[in-house]
C-alpha cells in the first residue's frame, strides 16, 4: 500500500501528531459516536415507554366518557312509558294533544334537566299522530329518513351508532349518538334516540394527555373523530390523508419510520363499537430537538479541546524534534559537502537519547576526519610514486620511438617502393602514415567531417591493401557537410566494426557504404555493409549495451559492443542524450549504424590537419 512508504517518509513531528489521532482522538470520536447512538435510542425507547402509559390514560378517560354517553342512553331507554307515548297511535291530533302531550313534554323537560350541558337529546318518530314540537320531538320525514345517522339506527336495530363530527346549527362540534328505541306495545312505529354530544369535553381529554405530539382519535373506518389540537377538525379527514407518508402504511403497535414514531391503542368501548384506537405521531426531529442540540454543543466543546490539544502537541512536537532537525542537517551538510570537521557541530548536553546520539555523531566525525587525513596522506604518497613510474615510462617510450623518425622513416620506405614502382604498396605505407600522424598530432577533441572522412579514407585504403577485391566502399557524403564538427575518431571505429565483425567472415565481395544526410538542425551519418550480420539475441546485448555505457566493463568480451558504446557515451557528454549511435542489423542480411550529430559548422578557421 502507498500509505505506508508515505508515513515512514513522513517528519517525525507529524508521525507523533498522527499517533495521537490514532490512539486518542479516533477511539474517542467512535466511542462518543457510539454512546450518542446509544443515548438516541434510550431516548426513543423512553419517550415510547411514556407516550405509551398516556395513550392507554387516554384511552381509559376517552372510554369512560363515552360509557357515560352511554349510559344515558340506557337511562333513556328506561323511561318506558314515554317510549310507549311516542310510539303509541291516537285517534287524532286533539286526542293527543288532550290526554298526552302534556305528558309526554314533563317528561323530555324532565330528561333534559337530567342531561349535562354538552347533550342534547331528541326523538324522532314515524307516528304521524304525534304533533312535533321542534325542540325534543321530530316526525321523520323524507329528508331525515335519508341521514345516515338514522338510517344506521334503524339497521342497527337498538344497538348504539355513532356519527362522524359536525357542525351544529349554533356552531359547535358535536357528533351524535343514536339508537332506535322500542315499545313495549304492538305498535310498529319506530322511536329514534338522537343524542348531539359536544365533543368539548373529549377534545379537553385529548388536548391534556397529548401534549407536544399528535393524537388522533379514529373510528373503525379509519376516520379522524378528533385530536389533540387547539383548533380541532371542522371537516372529516381519513387518516391516509393527514399522515405523512410513511406514517400512514404503517401497520401495527410501534414502528419507526423516517419523519414519525407511530405508537396505536385500541379503545375499550362498548359492544358493537369495536376497532376504535387511538394513534400518536411524534416527530422525532420534534422530540430530539434538545437532545441533538445538547449533542451538537457537547460535540463543538470536544472538537475545539481536540484541536486546542492538537495545536499543543503540534508545538510540543516541533520543538521536541528540534534537535533531531539540527543534528540532521548537520549529517546532511557533511554528505553534501563531504566537510567532516568535527568543529562544525556542538553535541547536546541533555543525557536522553537524542543527546547521546548527537555525541556518538561527534565521535564519528572525530573518527573520520583522522582516518581522511591519514587515507590522504597515503594516496598523496602513492600518486607521487605513481606518477614517477609513469613519467619514467613515457621518456622510456620517447626515446625508443620518436614521431619524427617514425614518420621519417616511413617516408624512406614508401620513396624505396615508389622507385621500385610498387606504387600500391607505397599508397597504403603513406596512407597507414596518415594514420598514425593523426592519432599522435589530434590535440583536439572536436575536427571536421572533413578531416574524419580523410582518416576513414587511409583506413580503408589500407584494408583493400590487405582483402584486395573481396571489399569494396563507397563514401557518398555532400560537400556541403564537410566542415561540420565531429568528435575525432568517431567514424573510424564505426567502419573497423562493420569490417572485422561484418565483412571479414562473409563469402563474396562486402560493401561498406558511408552516407551523410541533413535531419532539421542534425546531420545523420550513415554506415551499412552487407556483411553477416547480428544474430537478434546478440543484437539486443548490442543494443542495451549502447544505451547504458555505464555498464560496460573492460574486461567484456563483446569489443564491439565496447567500442560503440563508448562512441555513443562521447556523443551523450558532448551533446546530450537525443543525439548519439542506434545500430540494427539483420543476420545473413548486413548491419547498418546510424550517428547523429548537431549541425555545427567550424568557425571560419582551418580544421583540417
Amino acid at each position: 500500500m502507498r500509505i505506508f512508504p508515505y508515513i515512514k517518509n513522513m517528519k517525525m513531528h507529524r508521525k507523533l501528531l498522527l499517533s495521537y489521532l490514532i490512539v486518542v482522538i479516533i477511539p474517542v470520536l467512535i466511542i462518543g459516536g457510539f454512546l450518542i447512538g446509544n443515548t438516541k435510542s434510550i431516548v426513543l425507547d423512553y419517550i415510547n415507554h411514556i407516550n405509551e402509559i398516556t395513550l392507554k390514560q387516554m384511552d381509559t378517560n376517552i372510554s369512560n366518557e363515552f360509557r357515560k354517553y352511554f349510559k344515558i342512553s340506557d337511562d333513556i331507554l328506561t323511561e318506558y312509558n314515554l317510549i310507549d307515548m311516542l310510539s303509541r297511535q291516537y285517534k287524532n291530533k286533539s286526542d293527543y294533544l288532550s290526554f298526552y302531550a302534556d305528558s309526554i313534554s314533563k317528561s323530555t323537560r324532565r330528561l333534559q334537566l337530567r342531561m349535562p350541558d354538552s347533550v342534547k337529546i331528541s326523538f324522532f318518530t314515524t307516528n304521524d299522530t304525534i304533533v312535533e314540537d321542534k325542540d325534543m320531538i321530530f316526525y321523520v320525514d323524507k329528508n331525515v329518513a335519508k341521514q345516515d345517522w338514522y338510517r344506521n339506527a334503524i339497521e342497527a336495530r337498538g344497538s348504539h351508532v355513532i356519527s362522524l363530527p359536525y357542525v351544529d346549527s349554533i356552531g359547535r362540534r358535536v357528533f351524535s349518538l343514536s339508537r332506535m328505541l322500542h315499545s313495549s306495545s304492538s305498535s310498529k312505529e319506530a322511536v329514534v334516540l338522537k343524542m348531539e354530544i359536544s365533543l368539548e369535553e373529549i377534545d379537553n381529554l385529548m388536548r391534556e394527555e397529548g401534549k407536544n405530539k399528535k393524537v388522533y382519535l379514529l373510528d373503525n373506518s379509519d376516520h379522524i373523530f378528533t385530536l389533540a389540537t387547539d383548533d380541532g377538525l371542522n371537516e372529516v379527514y381519513h387518516i391516509g390523508d393527514v399522515f405523512d407518508i410513511g406514517c400512514a402504511e404503517l401497520k401495527g403497535k410501534y414502528h419507526v419510520a423516517g419523519a414519525c414514531i407511530k405508537l396505536e391503542e385500541e379503545l375499550q368501548m362498548p359492544k358493537g363499537l369495536d376497532g376504535w384506537r387511538l394513534v400518536s405521531v411524534i416527530s422525532p426531529d420534534a422530540i430530539m430537538g434538545n437532545i441533538n442540540k445538547t449533542v451538537l454543543n457537547s460535540v463543538i466543546i470536544c472538537l475545539i479541546i481536540i484541536g486546542i490539544t492538537v495545536v499543543f502537541l503540534f508545538i510540543f512536537s516541533y520543538k521536541m524534534t528540534g534537535r533531531l532537525r539540527t543534528l540532521a542537517n548537520s549529517m546532511n551538510r557533511v554528505t553534501e559537502e563531504d566537510n567532516f570537521e568535527a568543529n562544525m557541530f556542538e553535541p547536546y548536553e541533555e543525557d536522553d537519547e537524542i543527546g547521546k546520539l548527537s555525541r556518538s555523531f561527534k565521535q564519528m566525525l572525530e573518527r573520520i576526519d583522522r582516518l581522511i587525513s591519514e587515507v590522504y596522506i597515503s594516496e598523496l604518497k602513492l600518486k607521487d610514486l605513481e606518477l614517477e613510474k609513469r613519467t619514467a615510462e613515457i621518456n622510456a617510450l620517447q626515446s625508443q620511438i620518436n614521431p619524427h623518425f617514425l614518420f621519417n622513416t616511413m617516408e624512406s620506405i614508401s620513396m624505396n617502393l615508389l622507385t621500385k614502382g610498387d606504387f600500391e604498396t607505397c599508397e597504403v605505407v603513406r596512407s597507414f602514415a596518415n594514420i598514425l600522424r593523426r592519432s599522435i598530432e589530434w590535440d583536439r577533441d572536436l575536427y571536421t567531417l572533413g578531416n574524419e572522412l580523410d582518416l576513414v579514407l587511409d583506413y580503408l585504403r589500407v584494408q583493400k591493401f590487405r582483402y584486395k577485391d573481396k571489399l569494396q566502399y563507397e563514401i557518398d557524403v555532400k560537400d556541403g557537410f564537410y566542415n561540420v564538427l565531429i568528435p575525432k575518431f568517431t567514424l573510424q571505429p564505426v567502419v573497423e566494426n562493420s569490417i572485422y565483425h561484418g565483412l571479414e567472415l562473409k563469402e563474396g565481395v562486402g560493401v561498406l557504404r558511408v552516407t551523410a544526410n541533413a535531419l532539421e538542425n542534425d546531420l545523420e551519418i550513415v554506415v551499412e555493409d552487407n556483411g553477416l550480420g547480428i544474430e537478434s539475441s546478440r543484437l539486443k546485448t548490442i543494443q542495451a549495451s549502447i544505451k547504458n555505457a555505464e555498464d560496460i566493463t573492460i574486461n567484456s568480451k563483446d569489443h564491439e559492443s565496447i567500442g560503440l558504446s563508448n562512441i555513443n557515451k562521447r556523443l551523450v557528454l558532448y551533446y546530450g542524450r537525443e543525439y548519439g549511435i542506434e545500430i540494427d542489423s539483420l543476420e545473413g542480411v548486413g548491419t547498418k549504424v546510424v550517428i547523429r550529430i548537431p549541425m555545427q559548422i567550424a568557425g571560419g578557421e582551418d580544421n583540417y590537419v
